[in-house]
């Protein structure tokens, strides 16, 4: 069984942000036999960081000008060698070292973001300030309680063979009014961080379990709509 999903992504309302905190983090643990990262943002919170895995290795980019696409396949190991995610805070975030200090980019949780800040002074010897900003629109996670889910019965029918792993495919279109600010690289870097949010959410689901994997992105020049909207067609 696959799953297709296109996500359409046309950000022409940016979700609201306001500053927060500045922070300074720093690499506490590295472990290169694993790939793991401890990495404190302040001294209320650390992240145990694994290597992510969203993009597939062979990423198709599509960039659509006045009608005239133009496509071509990014390696996507290359584009998430530097994202990271902490799966108990829930937290994606790209990290980058520098002989100034680490660059941490992405979401800490599922409502505040960490990027770093360009005109602050620099008050720590080999820290770079970041901010901390709250997301004013945060995603929905509402729990479930025990009492509901006592009252919802099994829809799993024992003459159907169920798969272990559903793999949903998603190809990204965003419009311009999203994607102008980007470079390429930043762009899909900032896509993964977001899927990798998605996934972390759907790492809870199991019989069967879902594999979420980003494998196109589309950069629409000029698009009317700026509805936000998500199709999942079944193949």
């Amino acid at each position: 069984m696959s799953l297709a999903a296109f996500v359409c992504l046309l950000f022409g309302t940016a979700i609201g942000r306001h500053h927060t905190s500045t922070v300074y983090p720093v690499l506490l643990e590295e472990r290169s036999e694993s790939d793991a990262l401890v990495l404190q943002i302040h001294h209320g919170l650390s992240l145990e960081l694994t290597k992510v895995s969203v993009a597939t290795e062979a990423l198709r980019l599509r960039s659509n000008f006045d009608r005239m696409f133009t496509d071509q396949i990014v390696n996507g190991t290359e584009i998430q060698a530097s994202l990271f995610e902490d799966k108990v805070n829930m937290a994606t975030v790209s990290v980058e070292k520098t002989s100034d200090g680490v660059k941490v980019m992405g979401l800490l949780n599922p409502t505040e973001r960490i990027e770093p800040a360009l005109f602050e002074r620099r008050s720590i010897p080999g820290r770079l300030p970041h901010v901390v900003q709250k997301i004013q629109q945060p995603l929905s996670l509402e729990r479930i309680s025990e009492q509901k889910l006592k009252e919802i019965s099994s829809r799993k029918d024992v003459h159907v063979n169920m798969p272990d792993t559903v793999p949903i495919e998603v190809y990204i279109v965003s419009d311009e009014s999203h994607n102008r600010r980007f470079a390429d690289r930043d762009f899909l870097v900032y896509l993964c961080i977001f899927m990798n949010t998605i996934k972390i959410i759907f790492r809870n689901l199991f019989s069967p379990s879902v594999e979420v994997l980003l494998v196109g992105v589309e950069k629409a020049a000029r698009v009317k709509s700026l509805n936000i909207f998500l199709a999942v067609i079944a193949l």
